[in-house]
Parts: C-alpha cells; structure tokens; sequence
C-alpha cells in the first residue's frame, strides 16, 4: 500500500470514529459495497463484517476518493466531464445507467470500425500482389505487410468492450467513458481518411476476380479456415489499375493506424489501466487532451452523453422529491383531478441514490463499538416509550423486571435489546464507568420513575414536546436524556426547514475536506458551529476555522454537548436546556439571538446543515 493510500485509509477510520464521521456510514451498505466498491461480498460474510474485509472495503473507498481528490486540478475545458464521472460513481443506479448509455453509444460506431477492417483483412487474404510490390512496401506477415496493421487493431477495439462488461463498481464508469472516446476516435480516423478508396479498391478487384474466377470480395467474414485452400487473385496477373489500387489501399491503411494503433494498444494494457486509475481524474482528462488531439474532440464526443445522463439524474431527484411530498401519486385523493398532497417534510439528503441516501440505519462495527455516533432507532415519541414502560410494568408485576438481572425473561430480554440495545451493547464497551448493571438498574429506574417525570421537566421547552423524540445515552456519570435536532424540532422552534445563518465551525484539514466533499457529493450531514466563542476550541488539533453559510437545525446560547445520529442529524443533551439567570433558556428561538453575550463564558452552538465553505483561516494561538 503506497503513503497516499494509507493517508486515505486512515481518514476514513477516523471519520468512522469522529462526531463528523456520518458521511462514511453508507460505506458499509451491502449495496454500496457491491454496486459502487465492487467487492463482492462472500457467502461466509455478515454484518458485522471480518476485519480483513473491512479493511478491503475501507482501501477501495480510499482509491474511489483518491480519484477524484484531484478535481481542484481537473482543467476548465474537463471539469463538466469530470463531475459527471463523480456523480455517475455515487451509486449502483447511477453506475448502470450511465455505464448503458456510454455503451449503447459506443457498440453501433465499434461494428463499423470492425467492419471496414474486416473488409480489409478479406482482401489481405484474397489477393496475391506482385513481388516488387510486396519488396516495395516492406511487408511482413501475411501476404501484403496489411495483417501488421489491421490484426492489433481488430484485437484491440474489442477489447474496450470487455474491459467495460469485466470493470466492477465505479470503474465502469471510467472505462464506459473511455471506450466511447477511443472508438468514436478510431472511428472518426477511419471514416475521415478516405473510404473511398476501399470501396474503389473492392470494385476493382472483384472485377479481376471474376476474370481469374477468384471468389468476390465480401464483407463480414470472420473465421480465417474459410480461406484456406481458396485460389487468389494474383495483382501480377492483372492490369495497371489494379495495382494502384492495392497500393492506395495500403496506403489507406497506414494512414488509418498512424499513432491509432500504439495508443489503443497502451489503452487496454492493464498497465496503463492501473497508472491512470491510481493516478485520479485530472490525470486521466489530461491524458484524454492529449491523446485525443484536444478536449474539444472528447468534450464534443462525450457531450451527448453527460447531457442524457444529467437529465436522468434531474428526473430521477424530482421523482424522489415527489414521492416525498406526496406528488404524482396515483393512490393518493385527488390524483386523477390533478391534484397532490401537500408537502409534510423536507428530504434529508438531496441525492440520486432512490430512498437510500436519506436513511443511514447501516453502522459500521467500529463505530457502534466507539459509540460515536447514535442510532436514530433509540430515539422514541413520549407515547412509544409510554406503550414500552407500561410493559415494563406489567412484567414487573408478574416477578420479571431488572433489578440485579436476575429476574429475566424472553420478553424483558426482547425489550432490552430493542430499545436499550445500544446502551447495554455499545456504551458499556466504550465507557469504563458504565456497566451493564448501571444499564439494567436505569431501566427499572426509567419504567418506575424517570418516564413520568420526562414530560413534566422539560415540556416548557417545547411547543409540542410529543411530537419530538427522546433516548438516553451516557454521559459524565449517568444516562441522560437526549432530544433528536429533527425537522419536527426545526419546524416547532423556527417555523421553517429554511434558516440559513453565516457560521463558524472548528475542525482539521480532513474535516475540512470531508465537509466539502459532502456538500459536492449531496450527502450533508449536520455538524456544531458558533458565532461567538469566549475561550479557545478545547481539540488542540482542530486548528482551523471554517467560515460557512449553513441551514440551522437548531441555536443555543451555550454548547450543547450535542451528538452524531445516523440520519445525518444531531441531538442535545436536555440537561443543558437551562442557562444562567432567571430570564431564558439555552434555546435561541431567533436565528440572532444567540450572537450576543455567552453567561457560561465558553461558546454558542448551532447545529446546521453546511451549504457551502466561505473562507478558511488557521486558529490564533
């Protein structure tokens, strides 16, 4: 594994281990993982997966990021190509259609090109020249010195197309991409150089051929024992015309190959496949500018496609968007007058990736055991975890509840698992302090007496608080209660899914290029930011700051303490809901409100959606 690699390998651990580190969760889907990363996953293989393949899937999502780590680099004249190559690679749907559409581009112009060679070896086959013409044109191999030309590339175009249907995941794209270039390429050589002189060529020899009673030539044979013991037409026989002919021919021929022949042939050595693969996308829109006499010819080639793709990718998102609102949707009241529902929420995630991409249930295993980032399937409404304590209670009564964990049962086992899972499994592994004891203890503590006095404690908060939801994970000591910064929490604080606000985030040059790639690739997830900070960042190694405009979710006038959950959102704990004095909460319930003095003497903190990076500046020391 060479260094770049490595370094790519070891930001991607840390994103799975980092409050940011949301952007990474899809990585072990099974369907990113086949689709995108082409690993296959074997059949003795479950989530969650081996480290061995763990460690696969993480180095080939290093080599997808590295490709495309180059885009700042990607000159002017490519970077529409090379956004669409990226977008393309963002997901199995989008890497089979635009893989198709390349392709279906592709195969008509490669049989004509393969057409009007085999024309060609059908006439190296079938005709004798002279001596002092083979002497004259140096041939070697075959009868003419033709065979040198036309056999590497009849092996070669063929090629591109196996390497197309062999690729896996996101490289497809990239050889689609690069076969249709290469034979519109060829195609174009062959086309504009002349021929004519194959058909007058044709014409002239079968003209012969019919007066030495050799078989015409004709177009499409394939198997080469079809000639074998064939009587030729011999050119030494024949009359001035004909060898003109031939000898146009080869010169035709020539021209066809020109540096065609050895560019193709480095096209599909695995050689050059590996280098430009490794070397990321401006490198190979370079070699493109390069290869193909100027962008203009690959820009003008490729158009047509981007175009078709791009606007699959427009549908695609407005059809998502649709579903979402309730639109379009035959089994919906008023559909057939036209009519849709209106819209009850915002998508999470604006990507082409279908449903997907706007639900993250999916944790890699380091993760959970880390307990950075929190399922979103802890979180409950006050009635869902009201139906679960009442069970709670009725198992007590019957002799099966917590206490010491000795009084178990199937049932109670069930309930643990489903709702306290994460708490009794994953924070007991990553706190000291924690124990599966303390866990078993809140539970009956939470069924008892901590449920009823939930709503009571913190409803002022709230416009609504039982349309919000609410889980327990650890903190300093206990299990405290955390509300999920959702869009039901935006729309009761703020009226609105829109807030956008200037902000400033701290972080390191990895979470800095995480960020932006999220924003590029469509799959943003909310981080902690500030206005006002009394006292330095308290991570030596976050050192830069971010200026952004970001889309709150939520404003508070001290930190939050909030953390990750797989959505993409974020949740706070409700323990630092007050603020010191008498005349507010922590909770700034005006996008400006919280700008001002900080009691606590640390730092605001608004939990937003990063829309896009303004500037970036080194922390003062």
């Amino acid at each position: 594994m060479n260094t770049e690699t490595q370094k790519l390998l070891v930001d991607l651990i840390q994103e799975t281990i980092s409050p940011d580190g949301l952007y990474s969760s899809y990585v072990f889907e099974k369907d990113y993982i086949e689709g995108v990363l082409g690993i296959q996953i074997p059949l003795n293989e479950s989530h969650p997966y081996s480290d061995d393949l763990r460690i696969r899937i993480l180095e080939e999502e290093g080599k997808i990021r590295g490709f495309f780590s180059s885009l700042k680099q990607t000159a002017k004249d490519g970077w529409d190509l090379a956004m669409t190559m990226r977008e393309a690679c963002k997901d199995k749907a989008s890497i089979e259609k635009y893989t198709n559409m390349a392709v279906t581009r592709m195969r008509p112009k490669m049989k004509l090109c393969l057409s009007w060679l085999r024309y060609v070896e059908e006439i190296d086959k079938k005709v004798e020249p002279p001596a002092e013409l083979k002497k004259k044109v140096g041939a070697g191999g075959g009868t003419s010195g033709l065979s040198a030309i036309y056999k590497p590339l009849l092996k070669s175009l063929p090629v591109l197309d196996k390497k197309v249907d062999s690729a896996e995941g996101w490289r497809r794209v990239i050889w689609s991409t690069m076969a249709l270039v290469s034979v519109e390429f060829v195609h174009e050589k062959i086309q504009g150089v002349g021929l004519d002189v194959l058909e007058t060529a044709i014409d002239e020899f079968n003209v012969i051929a019919k007066e030495q009673g050799v078989e015409p030539i004709k177009k499409g044979q394939k198997n080469e024992s079809i000639f074998l013991g064939k009587k030729k037409l011999v050119l030494e026989a024949a009359g001035e015309a004909a060898k003109k002919a031939w000898i146009s021919l080869y010169g035709l021929v020539k021209k066809w190959s020109g540096g065609v022949l050895k560019w193709l042939a480095q096209v599909v050595a695995a050689e050059f496949a590996r280098a430009k693969l490794s070397a990321g996308i401006a490198n190979v829109i370079s070699w493109m500018d390069t290869a193909f006499d100027g962008m203009k010819f690959v820009i003008d080639t490729l158009r047509p496609l981007m175009g078709q793709f791009n606007d699959w990718v427009k549908n695609k998102k407005s059809e998502i968007s649709d579903a979402l609102k309730g639109e379009n949707d035959p089994t919906s009241d008023g559909a057939q007058k036209g009519q849709s529902k209106p819209q009850k929420k915002e998508p999470k995630f604006e990507s082409a990736n279908l449903l997907r991409e706007y639900v993250r249930e999916v944790l890699n295993e380091k993760a959970r055991v880390l307990g950075y980032i929190k399922p979103s399937s802890s979180f409950q409404s006050l009635l869902q975890w009201e139906l679960v304590v009442e069970e709670l209670l009725e198992l007590q009564k019957q002799g099966v509840d917590t206490r010491g964990g000795q009084n178990l049962n199937q049932r109670l086992l069930q309930i643990i698992d489903e709702y306290f899972g994460f708490q009794y499994n994953t924070e007991v592994e990553r706190y000291d302090l924690l124990t599966q004891k303390n866990v078993l203890d809140f539970i009956e503590d939470f069924a008892n007496h901590r449920f009823w006095g939930l709503e009571r404690e913190f409803s002022s908060y709230f416009p609504d608080m039982s349309r919000l939801k609410f889980a327990y994970f650890y903190s300093r000591g206990d299990l405290e209660p955390y509300v999920m910064l959702n869009e039901e929490f935006t729309k009761q604080i703020y009226g609105s899914l829109d807030n956008r606000k200037r902000l400033n985030h701290y972080t390191t040059q990895a979470g800095l290029e995480r960020i932006q790639a999220a924003i590029d690739s469509g799959r943003p997830f909310d981080i902690s930011c500030f206005t006002v900070a009394e006292r330095p960042f308290f991570r030596p190694e976050s050192n830069l700051v971010v200026e952004l405009v970001g889309n709150v979710r939520a404003g508070f006038r001290s930190d939050i303490k909030s953390v990750a959950v797989d959505t993409g959102r974020r949740a706070c704990n409700m323990h630092r809901l007050e603020y010191p004095g008498r005349d507010k909460d922590n909770i700034c319930r005006e996008l400006d409100s919280c700008d001002g003095e900080v009691r606590t003497s640390l730092w605001n903190e608004y939990i937003a959606t990063p829309e896009s990076i303004l500037s970036v500046r080194k922390v003062e020391k």
